[in-house]
């Protein structure tokens, strides 16, 4: 619990000056034309606002006691991902796109990144369907895992607050259950949901500084690594049910368009939603961004509650 308290007040403290910094620098986030139109005033908010969670949980960590090999690999993951993260918010801020790395380059770097942490634990991975299971699939199932979890992440990163709020409130419910099979591996995602705590407390609605892809890629690296080390990935599948959702919006938008366009009689592109992520389908349906962002932590926390009853229950 200490490296929770400490990032916290870590985060207040470096919070204004790398906002300072930000504004000095110009780095305004771009805001896509196919966004909601709401958006457009945001247009010029700072964004690599990540650095001040990453900062904090950082120098949480360095003063921790605790010095094991999980509290480097949740550091690794925090810094290979924010890495990423960085790249992609640097091409937007400086090369002044709002598209930044492409969606290949993207993922081909998270891959990357997963495998060194996947090849040194492999022999302390539990398998997740079962001992039979060939080793092949173990390790495709956990390399899609550390993929798709931080793009999910991510993706739940367009609303002031959301992101940040709703992976504070996984990381608290998960941090438990790691206790339980593995506690010094809770150092980290504590850390960081401290972090995250401090960020929101300085950042909220109206956001002075956006986390950018800088955060939401280090949260997504943290949040499935511990994941992992808790020894129950099926159960985090139900904590982390808000950003599976967003995750599946996206898919679904965009698979039904493309199938109803080039492959049905239709020829015609048809949306399900009015626009994805799913956050964005209910800003457009007139919900104010508040409340969208407020029903989402509370969804988030349902999951959370949920995931720990489940584990209280089975374990």
């Amino acid at each position: 619990m200490e490296s929770l308290v400490f990032s916290f007040i870590f985060s207040l403290v470096f919070s204004w000056p790398v906002i300072w910094l930000m504004r000095k620098l110009k780095a305004g986030q771009q805001v896509r034309e196919e966004g909601p139109k709401t958006h457009y005033a945001k247009a010029g908010t700072p964004t690599m606002g990540g650095l001040i969670f990453i900062l904090a949980t950082l120098l949480a960590v360095i003063i921790s006691p605790v010095k094991t090999k999980d509290v480097f690999w949740g550091v690794y993951a925090l810094l290979a991902y924010g890495l990423v993260g960085f790249i992609d918010d640097y091409i937007k801020v400086f090369r002044h796109s709002p598209y930044g790395l492409s969606g290949r380059w993207t993922v081909i770097l998270q891959v990357i990144f997963a495998l060194p942490f996947l090849i040194f634990n492999w022999g302390t991975l539990p398998s997740a369907f079962g001992q039979s299971a060939p080793n092949w699939l173990n390790f495709a199932f956990y390399l899609f895992i550390m993929v798709g979890g931080v793009n999910a992440v991510n993706l739940a990163d367009g609303l002031d607050g959301l992101a940040a709020g709703a992976s504070s409130i996984t990381l608290l419910c998960l941090a438990p259950i790691i206790w339980a099979t593995q506690p010094t591996a809770t150092v980290v995602p504590l850390a960081l949901a401290g972090a995250l705590l401090g960020f929101l407390f300085v950042n909220l609605k109206p956001a002075k500084i956006w986390m950018g892809n800088f955060g939401s890629n280090a949260i997504g690296g943290v949040l499935v690594v511990s994941a992992i080390y808790s020894g129950h990935i099926w159960l985090f599948a139900v904590g982390a049910g808000l950003f599976i959702i967003e995750a599946l919006s996206s898919m679904i938008q965009v698979g039904y368009f493309k199938y109803t366009k080039y492959i049905s009689p239709l020829k015609k592109g048809v949306r399900i939603f009015k626009m994805s992520p799913i956050h964005h389908h209910f800003e457009l349906s007139g919900w104010k961004e508040i409340k969208v962002v407020v029903v989402f932590w509370v969804a988030s926390a349902i999951f959370g509650l949920l995931m720990l009853g489940l584990f209280y229950l089975l374990y």
